[in-house]
């Protein structure tokens, strides 16, 4: 067995509390936009008649409740509206008599979403893991781009294939369509032909969209995404995996904040309705479920033969069962990420002269805070000329030092920080300084916070250079400024073609297989803004999903546009995809990564359109204990003209096992136990042992799997593997399974053993509260003010609950309203809270309000909350696990 010890330390985000109350996410997962929700309309599905929103605003005008409206959701897969109520009205009692509505078929909170990527550099502001400038600066435009070597593209573009006819819907940031390899403008006749702003530049996701016709991206990561599509030949000598597609881009945030689900309905219906032939979509967050309505606004889109091709998620430092929205979703295509290669960057160019003569180039990563060294040229001084000086820069400079004030000042990385070398700096006087880095991996950015002083960081080899020059007595010059740009391309030798370790686990909390398929999604180089730089290296599953799209247009050129459902084109990916050994982020091990981290593992785009084999599974999902299915067909087609005879394997990948012994949170990727052992992975006997296959016929095999027995069931150990397939023309497929040795349902939801739930203030939302604090709440009719503390309900979910209620129980407690069998005054206002992640700190503030609209009394309370088990029935109080709080108090100032 191998195991990754390490920790990550949860981030807290400060909670804000108004008047009204409603759930905040404290650490991670999709929040919730106060009063605001989506409803979807009770319509006949074959109905073309238009639905007036007007009518159900109408509704809730004469039922006393005020409402702004946000977004019409008039489409033909999901008829509905989105609003925001006022405070005074944002309780459960409100949902429920909206939900009675006739017209309403189901509603909804709105959750917001981000974009998960993290830019490794532009030609403005570069990042992390950049190297030094290499011999290696041109590249052919015959297709020798790395990620296309890697995912079988560069073979399909050999034979001609570029997505000629294929129109591909992006929801995302936007797009900057001015940009040349973009195509240089929008319109009829362009590349980005169709798309529009659903949100104006200055939504972050809470407020009332502004929409505008233009899809301008001035955040960068919708430009990026859709380079990786369909850029045409440029300065850097690469293309998109589709070159020749056009492009729509529906923009769904503005330059800075979140997305809310109710764009993101609105955005993937759009699309549909302008006819794209497929969706891309780099946007998620973490939830685990599929009842969320954009998972269920996908599905409705795929299951009209529409592919949808979402990211996985960059959670993989959470472990497993972290799937985000709407990758989740029934029908979409979910893609992890595979570190490129290659690690293309993107340095700062400078020049130094040795004793005035020689001019030579360098590059330099410059510093997050301020890289900016301005146009100058000054002379370089170190503190130390010994390079293997690891603290240099770590104590005060000696009294000899010179005034610094005119130099670029030479510091070794390591030891200490970069602000307290910084510091020690400037305290002779600096004004600009240059790290060497202490490893040979290249050059990173600076993380010195200080906005005032220019830092950039050179490599390791640059540096021994200067200091091998400075200890000949030779004076060094660098000059900053002129705007030049260095790219470059070294080989990544910590994790080439294997999972990225932000790369999102599965499977679903429903013991679904995601991700599906995975592509190059680390480290790679696309098209960026040209007011950002023109060009970036980005990193995330934000950078895989787009190649796939990619690959579904030359599938779909090269097959017919109709070739295909979703699931199938799936299936395709999926069993000609290449399994990878896992890789911990430095080193590779001799076994499969689990399934629910890779997938079918990483793309063959040539394979996949040019087998002859063709499978009616995309995967084999085993399920728990309860649930298992061992017996499991498989039709197997072949669509060559002669006849093939193929055999049967059961190759092994490592199972996983979600806990650590004792523990009842996943562990974290760095802590993830695996085992690799045939005892630990299931067995299959295959009915029968061969099967022949004539042209244009099917067959059909049948797996009976054995699950493993000796595995230690109470920390979820998920085993799998891939079914192996190959036939005598050369076809070799691999059909990914998966499945637990544990009941799901036995999985505990509250993380009670961190002394979760507890009651603290809305000014402390991670602190408990002595029992028996007072809270003073404004009452009704009056409003909070800043001096307002609410009492606070705090828990953390170790897994996810599709349902988690919050009631209130008084001290004495006498003939009250029975729900799931306690006694209860009702539930806290905003609660029930559905579909939550796990992973994810929840401070629910309480001002009183229950559910029902009305005021608790005056006086003395617990809250009861209840998690509702996987796989539990809502209606059965013994599915839920039940912890209660201490007591408090509350008084009304009116």
């Amino acid at each position: 067995m191998s195991s990754f010890k390490g920790l990550v330390a949860k981030s807290v985000a400060a909670l804000a509390v108004a008047s009204s109350v409603a759930a905040q996410n404290v650490d991670a997962g999709a929040r919730i936009v106060p009063g605001a929700y989506i409803v979807e309309f009770e319509t006949p599905e074959a109905s073309t008649q238009a639905v007036d929103p007007q009518s159900f605003f109408s509704n809730l005008s004469s039922s006393n409740i005020a409402a702004e409206p946000r977004v019409d959701l008039n489409h033909e897969l999901f008829r509905g509206a989105s609003f925001r109520i006022d405070a005074k009205d944002d309780n459960q009692g409100t949902v429920d008599v909206i939900q009675s509505f006739q017209a309403v078929k189901k509603i909804w909170p709105v959750r917001l979403y981000s974009n998960p990527a993290k830019v490794i550099g532009t030609l403005d502001n570069l990042g992390s893991l950049l190297t030094a400038p290499s011999a290696n600066q041109k590249r052919s435009i015959s297709d020798s781009f790395s990620t296309h070597v890697m995912g079988g593209v560069d073979k399909l573009h050999d034979e001609g294939f570029t997505g000629e006819g294929l129109f591909v819907g992006v929801v995302d940031t936007g797009i900057d369509y001015n940009h040349p390899a973009l195509g240089g403008c929008f319109g009829p006749g362009c590349k980005v032909v169709a798309g529009t702003d659903l949100v104006g530049d200055a939504y972050t996701g809470s407020e009332v969209p502004v929409p505008d016709s233009d899809p301008m991206d001035c955040g960068g990561h919708g430009t990026h995404v859709s380079g990786i599509i369909g850029a045409n030949p440029n300065e850097f000598n690469f293309t998109g995996v589709a070159p020749n597609a056009t492009l729509g881009m529906w923009k769904v945030f503005g330059c800075e904040g979140e997305v809310g689900n109710d764009i993101l309905i609105q955005a993937f219906n759009l699309a549909y309705e302008a006819g794209v032939d497929l969706i891309s979509s780099s946007i998620g967050g973490p939830s685990g479920w599929t009842e969320d309505p954009w998972d269920v606004a996908v599905q409705r889109i795929t299951e009209k033969g529409v592919p949808c091709v979402l990211s996985a998620g960059n959670d993989g430092a959470n472990g497993l069962f972290d799937t985000s929205t709407a990758s989740e979703s029934l029908g979409s295509t979910s893609v992890g990420s595979i570190d490129n290669t290659e690690a293309p960057t993107l340095l700062t160019g400078a020049t130094y002269t040795s004793d005035g003569a020689n001019p030579t180039d360098f590059g330099y990563a410059e510093g997050g805070a301020n890289g900016n060294f301005g146009n100058i040229t000054v002379p370089l001084y170190a503190p130390t000329l010994d390079t293997t000086e690891a603290a240099d820069g770590c104590t005060a400079f000696p009294d000899s030092t010179p005034d610094l004030a005119n130099y670029v000042v030479l510091i070794r990385r390591g030891t200490c920080t970069f602000d307290v070398k910084v510091e020690n700096a400037v305290a002779k006087g600096a004004q600009r300084i240059l790290f060497y880095n202490n490893s040979p991996i290249g050059a990173t950015a600076p993380g010195a916070s200080s906005p005032d002083i220019p830092v950039g960081m050179v490599t390791a080899a640059q540096g021994q250079i200067f200091i091998d020059a400075l200890k000949a007595s030779t004076k060094i010059d660098v000059t900053f400024g002129g705007g030049k740009k260095i790219f470059s391309v070294v080989p990544n030798t910590a994790s080439a073609g294997k999972m990225s370790t932000f790369s999102s686990w599965g499977p679903s909390f429903e013991l679904w297989i995601k991700p599906e398929i995975s592509a190059p999604g680390g480290l790679i180089l696309s098209t960026y803004p040209q007011a950002k730089g023109s060009y970036a290296v980005l990193s995330g599953t934000s950078m895989a999903a787009p190649y796939i799209s990619g690959v579904v247009a030359l599938l779909k050129q090269i097959k017919g546009k109709k070739f295909g459902t979703p699931n199938e084109i799936t299936a395709l990916l999926a069993a000609t995809a290449q399994p990878v050994q896992f890789n911990n982020g430095a080193a590779t091990e001799n076994f499969l990564a689990p399934v629910v981290q890779q997938g079918g593992g990483l793309v063959n785009a040539f394979e996949a359109a040019h087998t002859t084999t063709v499978l009616d599974l995309d995967n084999i999902a085993l399920n728990d204990t309860r649930y298992f299915k061992a017996i499991h067909p498989l039709n197997i087609k072949n669509t060559g003209k002669k006849a093939q005879t193929y055999t049967f394997a059961n190759l092994i990948a490592a199972t996983a096992y979600t806990l650590t012994t004792g523990s009842i949170v996943p562990d974290l990727f760095t802590d993830i136990e695996l085992a690799s052992d045939a005892a630990s992975a299931a067995t299959i006997r295959f009915e029968p042992k061969s099967l022949t296959i004539g042209p244009g016929k099917t067959g059909r095999l049948t797996m009976l799997f054995t699950r493993p027995q000796g595995l230690d069931a109470a920390r979820i150990p998920v085993y799998s593997g891939y079914v192996s397939i190959n036939g005598t023309n050369g076809d070799s497929l691999t059909l990914p399974y998966a499945g637990i040795t544990s009941r799901i349902k036995d999985a505990k939801i509250v993380n009670s053993p961190a002394g979760y739930p507890f009651v603290s203030s809305s000014r402390a939302p991670n602190f408990p509260i002595t029992n028996g604090t007072v809270f003073t709440l404004p009452g009704k009719g009056a409003n909070a003010t800043a001096a307002t503390v609410f009492p606070t309900i705090t828990f953390d979910l170790a897994m996810g609950s599709r349902i988690v209620r919050l009631d209130v129980v008084p001290q004495n407690v006498r003939n009250l309203p029975r729900i799931l069998g306690q006694q209860v005054l009702g539930a806290i206002a905003g609660t029930p809270l559905e579909n939550q992640p796990r992973n994810n700190v929840v401070a629910v503030p309480w001002d009183g309000t229950l559910a029902n609209g009305k005021l608790a009394p005056a006086g003395k309370y617990k809250i009861m909350l209840r998690a509702l088990k996987i796989t539990g029935d809502v209606r059965n109080e013994h599915d839920y696990e039940r912890f209660d709080t201490g007591y408090f108090e509350i008084k009304y100032s009116t």
